[in-house]
């Protein structure tokens, strides 16, 4: 079975770093427009000192985060429990910012939009929740006051808002990542076989290398694939490529990359085959080739496969691909070679 093919790049973790730094612009945008907003004539001063106050720990980790000193590798759990902890201070500064009249309220969309970009299910909507009970603030702090500026009705609209809203960005983030996923797939994926493709082969043998753990990296050269095309056309062609990414599919191994890479080129990258490995998967994929019918009248295909196993055959990529291309043309010539001597045996 062929694994997933590879990603280009950590996902995950680049998932985790942009939902940390937006998380912190989105703190410290709100420090600065809640400050700017303080210079307008029509703002509540009442309770500066609070507000300032309020600002250093939110500030902190706003810049923390932008900066990736914290939070940029941690799971989306830490993220919610660090939510839960923040946005009770978001409900103490639309207290001391005016309550029912608190100009920061506006600024509860962005936290909605957040919540639906980058959180599950299970935390979106819990803290979603939270969030609508933070608005409440003012309700709970005088009960007779906000019902007499209507605010249970500015709640009321508000809760629907944010739930509406955190929907609709958690539906588009699905849209955007099955997109995303078929495009890498595009990408990545022969059109003709479904095996993986050049660039898939590249980013697998890059990350091989990278984990720095022995792998074996296999070519594997059609015979006279040439002559398939001669005799029984392109179409018949088209099959026996097709089936032979079925048959030497079936035997490597899951986590195992296997791609073409020419017109009648595999390549195989398979992580943690050694040399005994590798010459056991070697005969395998011959053996798999010559399940395949070159055509009506014909025999069965033919292949040549050779290996290089890392680190022994080389440390590099160039390394590995010299040792293996050396290996091939060398098993080619023999063969050639033995079937020359085969008339003259007869």
């Amino acid at each position: 079975m062929v694994s997933e093919l590879p990603r280009t790049g950590p996902a995950a973790d680049d998932e985790a770093v942009v939902m940390a730094r937006t998380s912190g612009w989105l703190w410290l945008c709100s420090c600065a427009v809640a400050l700017l907003a303080l210079l307008l004539p029509g703002a509540t001063r009442d309770h500066v000192v609070i507000l300032l106050l309020l600002m250093v720990p939110i500030g902190i980790h706003g810049l923390l985060s932008v900066l990736g000193v914290a939070w940029t590798h941690v799971s989306r759990d830490v993220h919610g429990v660090t939510a839960l902890v923040l946005y009770p201070l978001v409900g103490l500064a639309i207290h001391v910012t005016g309550g029912t009249d608190s100009y920061v309220r506006p600024l509860l969309a962005l936290i909605a939009i957040y919540l639906g970009y980058f959180f599950g299910p299970r935390w979106r909507w819990v803290l979603t929740a939270e969030l609508i009970v933070v608005a409440g603030v003012p309700l709970y702090v005088d009960w007779d006051a906000a019902i007499a500026d209507h605010y249970d009705t500015w709640l009321f609209v508000f809760a629907a808002t944010t739930v509406a809203t955190t929907f609709a960005v958690a539906k588009l983030k699905e849209r955007l990542v099955v997109a995303e996923q078929r495009q890498r797939t595009i990408a990545h994926r022969d059109p003709l076989t479904g095996l993986a493709n050049r660039r898939a082969y590249d980013v697998a043998l890059a990350d091989a290398l990278a984990a720095g753990r022995p792998f074996a990296l296999f070519f594997l050269d059609l015979d006279d694939f040439k002559s398939v095309n001669d005799r029984h056309g392109h179409v018949n062609g088209d099959r026996v490529l097709r089936e032979v990414a079925v048959h030497t599919t079936a035997v490597v191994r899951e986590g195992d990359t296997l791609a073409r890479i020419g017109g009648d080129e595999l390549a195989l990258v398979a992580p943690g085959a050694r040399a005994w490995g590798a010459e056991r998967l070697a005969a395998g994929l011959e053996s798999a080739v010559a399940e395949v019918s070159r055509g009506p009248g014909d025999g069965p295909l033919g292949a040549t496969v050779a290996a290089a196993v890392f680190p022994d055959d080389g440390r590099t990529a160039e390394e590995l691909l010299a040792t293996v291309d050396a290996a091939l043309h060398e098993r080619k010539r023999a063969r050639r070679a033995a079937v020359a001597e085969a008339p003259r045996a007869a």
